[in-house]
């Protein structure tokens, strides 16, 4: 029986976070939990240099409602939610580097689970490419039945023609749908 080496999410609500410890490369590197687009329950400053982290406080929170930016009360630069946003600039200070430790964790991988994402927007589909990238560049054999699955578990029905769109050139896919009511 294998267990779970890692999730990576983009999910930004916490809900996934029961019992998972968020993986960090320098504080945590056996965590389990990767958080590629935030967490909602906490705050990051601007900092360029070191970004200081800060657990959820609503009196933050009402500051912000208001229009006002709250500072680091360490470095004095602007808070935010630790939350990736489409184009965003500081989008470093979110996750740490998270890429290094997917070209570490997908070589030793034999089964992927991707749930709910729908691959309908471009960012979700890189992620699919670079797992592949990942796999056909650190397997020997590259015939698709010695490739690890892809389990997609997701209602929406546009899910398999969005991923089939975006592997279209991809000789080592083989895509089999399965459609089934729970």
């Amino acid at each position: 029986m294998r267990n779970l080496s890692r999730c990576y999410t983009l999910n930004v609500d916490s809900l996934h976070c029961v019992d998972m410890s968020t993986w960090s490369p320098e504080t945590n590197p056996d965590g389990k939990l990767i958080e590629m687009h935030g967490n909602v329950l906490e705050t990051v400053c601007e900092s360029q240099d070191e970004p200081h982290l800060f657990p959820f406080d609503p009196s933050r929170m009402k500051c912000m409602a208001k229009g006002d930016v709250p500072k680091c009360k360490i470095c004095g630069e602007k808070i935010r939610p630790r939350v990736m946003l489409y184009e965003d600039e500081n989008g470093e200070n979110i996750c740490e580097d998270w890429e290094s430790q997917l070209e570490l964790d997908v070589p030793k991988s034999d089964l992927f689970l991707w749930i709910g994402i729908s691959f309908k927007q471009a960012a979700s589909l890189e992620y699919f490419r670079e797992v592949r990238r990942i796999l056909m560049s650190s397997s020997t054999n590259t015939t698709v039945g010695s490739l690890p699955y892809h389990i997609i578990i997701n209602p929406d029905k546009t899910v398999a023609e969005n991923l089939e769109s975006a592997l279209c050139r991809d000789a080592h896919s083989e895509i089999k749908y399965g459609r089934f009511k729970s």
